[in-house]
């Protein structure tokens, strides 16, 4: 968008000059000055740069370099507003509700408590025994799933997960791993969620090594079976944690029709199908 360059060269000296008297220089210009430049321009002109962001954030940034820098790296939708939008006169700092309604309900009221700086809106801080119900005004999914799914974890405070707003926490900063040769990585691959981690959910391709850090003894009787099964994946006959299969899943009745409880009569492990019940 085009703007008249002299009026714009008239701005940005008027603020330096306003500048020097931040600096402590003796010039008798003050930012009131300033906004007298500014306020005769006309209408026209005035609403050009209203709306040219950059140009008003080259005028702005001449005094406020930290703001303009931060909005800019970190402002979200704010950054798409230019500075005047907000602050609609020199020196006016806007509540959050000129723009937004009480997003978060009529019971927090005080956006400054979470939201400390308008420029970043999502760097938020909070205190380390931030509450759930805090919490639950805007991720009602996840406390809700605390609460159908009770573990450990859903006894906790968000933020002693959460120390900071948005961040996703490592299971290893807290757990041990299940063996030395498991990473941060390799525990996303079967706790899908920390809202929920006793549910694992894990693809058909995991290796026995990531299963032996719970279930070492059952892995060990398996691999010294010297059978079939040994050659398996455990994700092959145990598609669901924690699930046991039938024999007849897979081998359907080799013995004929009459014996059914293959586990029972005589293979009492899948995991060593030649260790048989002693009579």
């Amino acid at each position: 968008m085009k703007i008249n360059n002299l009026m714009l060269l008239l701005i940005i000296a008027a603020i330096a000059i306003s500048g020097c008297i931040e600096n402590g220089d003796t010039n008798t210009t003050t930012i009131s000055d300033v906004d007298q430049d500014i306020n005769k321009l006309s209408d026209d002109k005035f609403n050009s740069l209203a709306n040219d962001i950059e140009t008003v954030s080259n005028v702005c940034v001449e005094c406020h370099t930290k703001p303009v820098n931060t909005i800019k790296e970190s402002g979200g939708l704010h950054s798409q507003k230019s500075c005047n939008f907000c602050h609609v006169q020199h020196g006016y700092i806007p509540t959050c509700s000129d723009c937004h309604n009480l997003f978060h309900g009529n019971t927090i009221t005080n956006c400054a408590q979470c939201h400390t700086d308008a420029h970043a809106p999502k760097d938020i801080t909070f205190s380390t025994d931030a509450d759930k119900f805090s919490c639950s005004i805007c991720h009602v999914d996840e406390i809700s799933i605390f609460n159908v799914n009770p573990t450990k974890h859903s006894e906790l405070d968000c933020s002693s997960c959460h120390t900071k707003h948005g961040l996703i926490p490592e299971c290893v900063n807290c757990h041990i791993p299940h063996d030395d040769a498991m990473t941060a990585d390799d525990c996303g691959k079967c706790h899908k969620t920390g809202h929920i981690p006793t549910k694992v959910i894990y693809p058909t391709t995991t290796p026995k090594s990531l299963c032996a850090g719970c279930h070492a003894d059952a892995i060990s009787t398996m691999e010294n079976s010297n059978t079939k099964h040994s050659k398996l994946l455990c994700s092959q006959c145990h598609p669901q944690h924690a699930r046991i299969p039938t024999c007849s899943s897979c081998h359907a009745t080799p013995h004929g029709p009459a014996m059914t409880d293959c586990g029972i009569t005589c293979h009492l492990s899948g995991h060593d199908v030649w260790k048989r019940l002693e009579f």
